[in-house]
Order: C-alpha cells, then structure tokens, then sequence
C-alpha cells in the first residue's frame, strides 16, 4: 500500500501580513491626509488675504480718484487742512463736499450739498469697505505748495494717504495689511 502525498501549496497571506499592512496603509493616509488639511487651510488663508488686499486697495484707488479730480475751497475752515488727519474734506469734480473717513472699521464716503466738512455719522454716507475687513487705520498728510504770481497765490494741495487693516474672515490668520498713496489735486486753488 503505497500513500500518496498531497503537496498542498497555501497561498494568500496570512492575519499577521494583513494587519502590519493595513497599519502601514493607515499610517501612510493619515499622513497624507494631514498635508492635505494643511494645504487646503494655507488656501484658504491666502484666500482671504487677497480678497483683503484687494478691498483695501479697492478702497484707497476710489478715495484716489476723486481726490485727483476734486478741488479744496480754502473759505471752508477744515477743509483740505494741511497736516497729519484721521478724515479728510474736499469739493469733488461735481461740486459736492465729501468728507472719507473711517467709522467702526469702515471706510466711509460722506457727501453734503452744503456742509463743507460733513461729519462722519451724518446722513448721506457710503461704504467704500465692507465688513469682511477691519480697517485699522485711514490717515491723511496734507501739504500744500504755494507760489505767487502778479499778486495771485495760487496752491497745488499733495495728499499722503495711508490704509491699514486686516481681514475679518473667521479662522483667519492672515497678516495685517499695509498701502499707501500720494495724490497731487489737478486743479490749483487761486486766491489773490
């Protein structure tokens, strides 16, 4: 009587193999999926910043413009008054008085058809920045040059405007902003 011998070859992998490498794989994703939460946290902040800047310099171009293309009436005590000021008065290109300030981290725009130097809580104001940013600051230096000519004076008025702030967005960790500006008024305001 002769027995045979039945070779039987296992294959697959055994418990021990299957554990040690589901570790692994489980290492190796948590690992991965930590980057992406980073990566996708670094966006996220870069993100804002931008959306920050670019209302910060939204805000700064428009207070630009109209200041390029307004005038000062000199008769008005406050308004273009030279030095370092937190607000600032001038008549625009269509004759109204508009002051830009900032109000509870807002930029605000405030016009008045007969207050040259309309406060900042009055009626007639206009958001220039919203609320998905905190201005810190909205200054102003005013120089003015002057120069005299048969008995004429005439005045070329040189804003310095300086803008600061940081986003408002939640979770943010965005760096505080910084810009700033020189405008030189194309009209010279005469007196004699």
């Amino acid at each position: 009587m002769m027995h045979r011998s039945h070779s039987h070859k296992q294959t697959g992998f055994t418990l021990i193999e299957l554990i040690v490498s589901l570790g692994i794989f489980s290492m190796v994703m948590l690992i991965a999926s930590g980057s992406y939460l980073s990566a996708v946290s670094t966006t996220r902040n870069v993100q804002e910043s931008t959306k920050a800047v670019n209302t910060i310099a939204a805000a700064l171009n428009t207070i630009s413009n109209e200041l390029r293309s307004g005038s000062c009436n000199t008769s008005s005590a406050g308004q273009c008054a030279t030095g370092a000021h937190s607000q600032f008065s001038f008549t625009n290109s269509s004759g109204i008085n508009v002051t830009y300030c900032i109000h509870n981290g807002i930029i605000k725009r405030v016009t008045s058809a007969t207050d040259k130097t309309p406060p900042c809580n009055a009626t007639g104001t206009e958001q220039i920045t919203n609320a998905s940013v905190d201005v810190t600051n909205l200054s102003f230096w005013n120089t003015a040059y002057s120069s005299t000519v048969a008995g004429i004076t005439g005045k070329q008025y040189f804003v310095v405007i300086t803008l600061s702030g940081k986003s408002l967005a939640a979770g943010s960790t965005a760096a505080p902003i910084y810009l700033e500006t020189g405008v030189t008024f194309r009209q010279l305001t005469v007196s004699s």
